[in-house]
């Protein structure tokens, strides 16, 4: 358990259920290879009938790493509980979510993350390139993706009404100010933890892109990748409950000058105009459409090979 109680640079959770040890392993390994910053792992599973804790102590054991935590849920309870669990115990003053597969990239990652967040004193959310990739035969394969998010202003329209969002696997946040919200939505959505951040910022919290690329993102195997239609609807009812949360609060004054409570409630209208109407009052909405078929941005291949090598080793 961890040696201190100070607060940490950074609390790395890694949220499982039904984990696969190799993907575990390299996760954390990917974790512990962090150079320069002080860090805390926290493991929590949302009752795996195996959690693999005795593998994960032994693992930390065998690298003498002791700042880490593990809980674990008694039953089944979907991923927003599962995230606060662990972010209830985290001690780091940011917060970095990772699935077992998905590899923070390069050594300096948390370092330079870290630094970019305390650099930018407003930015509550950051998000930066995550590089997609899938293992095979033993090898790093990278593929270009559109990547999520398509610009880079982040703003309150782009994210809120161009649906423009960020991947969740690809952000940073500050602990303190994410609580509020994960605890907010813990009853009410059940999946899609990151529709706290869709209403961080309807509130008002800023976002910020960093550029670089500090995460190896697993493609095609999660709950948003698969394909899955059951998964799908399961986000889309996350999706609408989110809305429906933020149309109970105050918008922050940029949220109310581009009218996205009107937008929010368009969206649970029904009938063949509502698709008509959203267009022609929210013209960005056409506006990004057309850059995004026509002019997407790609996710990055290139990753540091030296780092990769010794990671898969």
């Amino acid at each position: 358990m961890p040696s201190k109680t100070e607060m940490y640079d950074c609390s790395v959770v890694v949220c499982s259920y039904r984990p696969v040890w190799e993907k575990l392993r390299l996760t954390l390994k990917s974790i512990l290879m962090q150079e320069q910053c002080d860090y805390q792992i926290v493991v929590t599973d949302d009752g795996s009938t195996n959690n693999l804790f005795d593998k994960i102590e032994e693992f930390f054991s065998s690298y003498g790493f002791t700042d880490y935590k593990l809980v674990a849920s008694h039953k089944n309870r979907g991923t927003v509980q599962n995230v606060l669990q662990g972010v209830n115990v985290c001690s780091g003053e940011f917060v970095k979510l990772l699935s077992p597969g998905d590899f923070l990239h390069t050594a300096r990652a948390l370092r330079e993350w870290t630094e970019f967040m305390r650099t930018h004193v407003d930015c509550v959310i950051s998000c930066c390139e995550a590089i997609y990739y899938h293992i095979k035969d033993g090898k790093v394969i990278c593929t270009r993706e559109n990547s999520h998010p398509q610009r880079r202003a982040l703003s309150v329209s782009q994210y809120l009404i161009c649906d423009d969002i960020a991947l969740g696997a690809a952000i940073m946040v500050r602990r303190d100010a994410w609580l509020e919200y994960l605890e907010m939505i813990a009853d009410k959505i059940v999946y899609a933890e990151d529709n706290s951040y869709r209403i961080m910022i309807y509130r008002g919290n800023k976002m910020i892109y960093n550029p670089q690329s500090f995460v190896l993102y697993e493609y095609g195997t999660g709950i948003s990748t698969s394909g899955n239609d059951v998964w799908a609807e399961r986000l889309r009812k996350d999706w609408q409950m989110a809305d429906q949360i933020m149309l109970s609060l105050e918008p922050c004054d940029e949220a109310r000058h581009v009218r996205v409570p009107e937008y929010l409630r368009l969206s649970f209208q029904k009938g063949s105009l509502v698709c008509w109407r959203r267009w022609m009052r929210y013209p960005a909405r056409f506006y990004y459409g057309i850059l995004h078929r026509f002019f997407p941005k790609k996710t990055p291949v290139s990753i540091d090979e030296s780092f990769v090598t010794e990671l898969l080793r």
